[in-house]
């Protein structure tokens, strides 16, 4: 393991970078994730391998490895001492990455050897934008590939070019992004270092930085996209961004809806961050007057809308249908509430049968075709 950066190796044409591996109770992963930050063919490259405060042997598995570790790269293993969850890991990582880039990388992910150089000739080549991101593969809990993945597809054919792009077009961007139309990975995602010098640390009580900060490199226009896919993406039980098998039984209804009622306020305190990004890039003259009221209109409408959807099964049966009428034209809404019309109990008990149904009804439909 190399002690020291070389510094003789840094230039304009291979600048530091930092690959900052973020794990939490990873134990059962982080081998495979640290061996892919290891393996990177970038250099000058500083490698932090960081543990928020685990239970299990994460950090300890990452203490063994890069003990043994023999290669080029200056290697950081450090532990918080209380769990600081993913904000405060990640402020704590940007204070103390001495990189130009950030290449984030999570304790259950694996990056694969040219990760970080792909990357770099990526942000290089557009000018040291703020971020810049690349498609991923998917795997499961097994490593093994779980095909299609709807990350990466659907972006804007400019998305490349974005600064170039008009006024409208930065307009629609961000109003997309802000609708949740399409979305970038966080996992898969690189950093200027000064973002948060220019934005702000990330606030307590959110669940991640995916969402701001690309938001925060949207709304300067300094953005690149790569579209190789450059890392494992795993998902399973226990990531942040896990999505159970759908069950209809009452009683998993009945979870799923609760849990989904306290998401929707923790979405809120997002939208509120962005509204903050926006006046500050006004400020900053990064969007011009239309821009600024577009966009915060369809946050607005976000916060309004995740507003109701926590506390819908709070308020009065009379209530719940006046919000409905109000904003039955609003397709989305319009679909997630008319089901949730019906009491809560009666509602988790009559999902089931009306699963059952949609299933069968989606069989003969594919029979027929």
């Amino acid at each position: 393991m190399s002690d020291v950066i070389n510094k003789q190796a840094l230039s304009e044409e291979r600048p530091l970078v930092t690959l900052a591996l973020f794990s939490y109770n990873s134990e059962k992963y982080i081998r495979e994730a640290v061996e892919g930050a290891l393996s990177q063919t970038y250099s000058p490259l500083e490698i932090i391998l960081s543990d928020d405060c685990s239970k299990d042997r994460t950090y300890e598995i990452m203490q063994e490895m890069a003990s043994s570790y023999k290669g080029p790269h200056h290697v950081i293993v450090r532990r918080n001492e209380r769990n600081l969850r993913v904000p405060g890991h990640v402020n704590k990582l940007f204070q103390l990455a001495h990189g130009e880039l950030i290449v984030a990388a999570a304790g259950d992910d694996i990056s694969l050897p040219h990760r970080v150089q792909t990357l770099t000739d990526e942000w290089l080549k557009h000018g040291k934008p703020l971020g810049v991101n690349s498609n991923r593969y998917k795997i499961d809990s097994s490593g093994v590939s779980l095909g299609k993945d709807p990350v990466g597809e659907g972006f804007p054919a400019w998305i490349d070019k974005i600064e170039g792009i008009s006024d409208q077009e930065h307009r629609d961007l961000l109003s997309q992004f802000c609708q949740l139309k399409w979305r970038f990975s966080g996992a898969s995602a690189a950093w200027r270092s000064d973002l948060l010098e220019i934005y702000g640390y990330l606030p307590m009580g959110v669940l991640g930085e995916d969402m701001l900060f690309n938001f925060r490199a949207l709304l300067e226009k300094s953005f690149a996209f790569c579209p190789e896919k450059l890392i494992k993406y795993r998902t399973h039980e226990g990531a942040l961004s896990h999505k159970p098998h759908t069950s209809y039984m009452p009683s998993d209804v009945r979870k799923r809806e609760l849990d989904s009622s306290k998401m929707s306020n923790i979405r809120i305190k997002h939208y509120m961050q962005l509204i903050h990004d926006l006046d500050l890039s006004l400020d900053r003259g990064k969007v011009d007057a239309d821009t600024y009221n577009t966009v915060h209109q369809v946050v607005l409408e976000r916060v309004e809308y995740d507003g109701i959807m926590g506390k819908w099964w709070t308020i009065a049966w009379p209530k719940r249908v006046l919000y409905f009428l109000l904003n039955i034209s609003n397709r989305p809404f319009r679909k997630w509430a008319i089901r949730r019309l019906l009491p809560f109990t009666l509602y988790c008990r009559l999902l089931y049968p009306y699963s059952k149904i949609l299933r069968f009804k989606r069989l003969v439909v594919a029979k027929v075709r």
